[in-house]
């Protein structure tokens, strides 16, 4: 016998697909439970519905089917293809790679403008001619230094170019 009642069993059992032994079983329990063989009375009446039901449904003309399905299909991969285009793709990836050593090369090969050509572009280069001096200070402790630069007078074309601080 069953603890609790088989309700999991009862649409097999009634389309015959339990073994033999389990079937005995659940026979058993029917003839001594109502609410159990009440419900087997529902469902058997339900399968009953649902094969006269099934038994009128008219027989799909699968030709008309399958033709709807193949034109349903296409028009799907023909709006995916528009989007999706492998030439696209590699077109994309082609020119990140162009643009990518491009940039690469520009910087690689960029120089930065000296003194002497920016003071051509009428650029101020003021701390720049004093470069040598502004390198080796220490720019937390001596502000006043730095902003009296422009009343240091260049260094000499051959001597070090160090200030005493």
């Amino acid at each position: 016998m069953f603890a609790r009642h088989p309700e999991t069993l009862l649409i097999p059992h009634l389309r015959g697909e339990l073994a033999a032994a389990r079937r005995a079983q659940v026979e058993a329990h029917l003839r001594g439970c109502a609410r159990c063989r009440a419900a087997a009375d529902g469902l058997s009446s339900a399968l009953g519905t649902i094969r006269r039901e099934v038994a009128e449904l008219p027989v799909p003309a699968w030709s008309i089917y399958r033709a709807e399905l193949q034109r349903k299909l296409a028009a799907r991969e023909n709006r995916l293809s528009r989007w999706w285009r492998p030439t696209l793709i590699w077109t994309s990836f082609a020119a990140t790679g162009v643009a990518a050593v491009a940039l690469l090369t520009l910087f690689a090969f960029h120089q930065a403008p000296n003194v002497d050509q920016l003071a051509l572009a009428d650029a101020d280069v003021g701390l720049l001619r004093s470069y040598p001096v502004v390198e080796k200070m220490d720019l937390l402790e001596n502000y006043d230094e730095i902003d009296h630069l422009d009343e240091l007078n260049p260094p000499a074309a051959g001597a070090n170019a160090t200030h005493p601080l």
